[in-house]
């Protein structure tokens, strides 16, 4: 019996995807801001820390008073107000100190500069380097640096994030790789950003028109794609925002010091429209980019009876949608996102229609049905839907769908069409008892639940 098989998965990090044949695209945004950490000389890093004390003690100051310039994703808040009381050294020694914790050496900060990208290369259609690792390589007996490789058909000029291939030596990129998803790690997004920011350390066989790059933490500079009424959502709203390298530093606390997981951090960053590049917003609108999630390893396969149950209609429900012509996604998507009920799950696709099957330890698998509907004037828009999935059973909705970003038609169903497992009935029926306002024993009749 394999041990890797329970259908209850959890998340480990979310961005945008491009979907493809093959190897889907994955682009989580805060690898963009730790990768130019990585490259940034440590007297520079010191710089930005003692700059994000000084914007986020004003932030807190400014919270507790309710009267916010702007809408923080990352505030800082009672919990944690001694770090903006800090001396900047100590403060800085504790966010290093964690960094050790987490990655086994000081790298990300102590390493940065020339030092940081070896063997820079930009061809044609391949960029490639050697790119620090974060660990301590002694200690855990690899590499010091890893191999990344960036292809395309042309690196004369790149407007998309369709890269035909992007590998790396490193541990997280060959995990997802294995799982069929290409991530643009930590270590591609900084060699991409090195040839962005023309630092001199990328030997070019080739003139280098402007590159193009899916998440930007470099500059403050904005794209004409966005309109003026996009900035009263925005992170960056007043007139003379902070500096974006305040924001790679929330980034780096949050996760270091906070303890936040990239998979949180990363939905707070798709929300920001103004770190997005070129093309991204409309390539949303259009379909050709969409957000999603990749996961943890899974749990162990159950032996409770519950558990097995669960499985059986797993695997009763997939083959029967595979029959019925439905693709699987290579990428999870989120039902009721940030909501007690936050589901993760794989999204089937016939044409128009998606179909996810919500496996979550709080309630009996339901099914839920999205129809494309019209796209999002702010696709950085997501939708919160707090209602129990049991209490909108066969409602239909219009709702925004967070992996397309577009307000689709949404129902909640029971699954039908496979044998119901009958230890699975008892829990159908207590959810309707307690959620569901509708004809329960027409419900229990229809889908045999006695």
């Amino acid at each position: 019996m394999a041990k890797e098989e329970s259908p209850f998965v959890l998340p480990r990090n979310y961005g945008l995807v491009v979907e493809r044949s093959g190897t889907d695209l994955f682009i989580p945004p805060a690898n963009f801001a730790v990768g130019n950490a990585i490259r940034t000389p440590e007297a520079e890093l010191n710089k930005k820390l003692e700059e994000w004390q000084i914007d986020q003690r004003k932030a807190y100051e400014q919270h507790k008073n309710g009267r916010e310039e702007y809408r923080r994703l990352f505030l800082i808040d009672s919990r944690h107000e001694e770090l903006l009381s800090l001396r900047p050294i100590l403060l800085r020694e504790k966010l290093v100190e964690a960094i050790k914790r987490k990655e086994t050496a000081r790298n990300l900060w102590r390493v940065g500069g020339g030092e940081a990208i070896e063997d820079g290369y930009l061809g044609k259609r391949v960029l490639t380097g050697r790119i620090k690792a974060k660990h301590d390589a002694r200690r855990r007996n690899i590499l010091r640096t890893w191999q990344t490789i960036v292809r395309e058909g042309s690196f004369d000029f790149i407007d998309s994030p369709e890269y035909k291939d992007v590998s790396c030596q490193c541990p997280d990129h060959q995990w997802d790789r294995a799982k069929g998803v290409a991530v643009v790690c930590i270590h591609a997004a900084s060699l991409l950003e090195y040839l962005y920011s023309n630092s001199g350390l990328i030997e070019k066989e080739v003139e280098r028109k402007p590159l193009w790059i899916p998440f930007n933490f470099m500059t403050n500079e904005l794209s004409e794609q966005f309109p003026e009424e996009f900035y009263e959502a925005s992170y960056i709203a007043e007139e003379n925002p902070p500096p974006r390298h305040v924001l790679e530093m929330d980034i780096i606390v949050s996760h270091y010091l906070l303890g936040k997981n990239y998979f949180e951090i990363n939905k707070e960053l798709t929300r920001l429209f103004p770190i997005f590049g070129p093309g991204i917003i409309e390539g949303i609108r259009e379909g050709k980019y969409c957000f999603g999630a990749i996961r943890q390893k899974r749990q162990k396969r159950s032996e409770t009876d519950y558990g097995k149950a669960i499985i059986e209609m797993q695997e009763r429900l997939s083959g029967m949608l595979r029959e019925k012509g439905f693709r699987p996604s290579e990428t999870y998507a989120l039902e009721f996102r940030d909501t007690p009920n936050e589901t993760f799950c794989k999204d089937y696709t016939r044409g128009d229609v998606s179909i996810r099957v919500l496996f979550n330890k709080k309630f009996p698998p339901v099914v839920i049905e999205r129809r494309n509907g019209k796209p999002l004037f702010n696709p950085t828009e997501t939708d919160y839907n707090a209602r129990h999935p049991f209490a909108q059973l066969f409602e239909k909705q219009e709702r925004i769908d967070d992996k397309s970003r577009r307000r689709t038609y949404f129902e909640v169903r029971l699954p039908r069409g496979i044998e119901m497992p009958g230890i699975l009935k008892e829990h159908y029926r207590a959810c309707l008892e307690n959620y569901f306002q509708g004809n329960r024993n027409h419900v229990i009749n229809e889908h045999r639940l006695r």
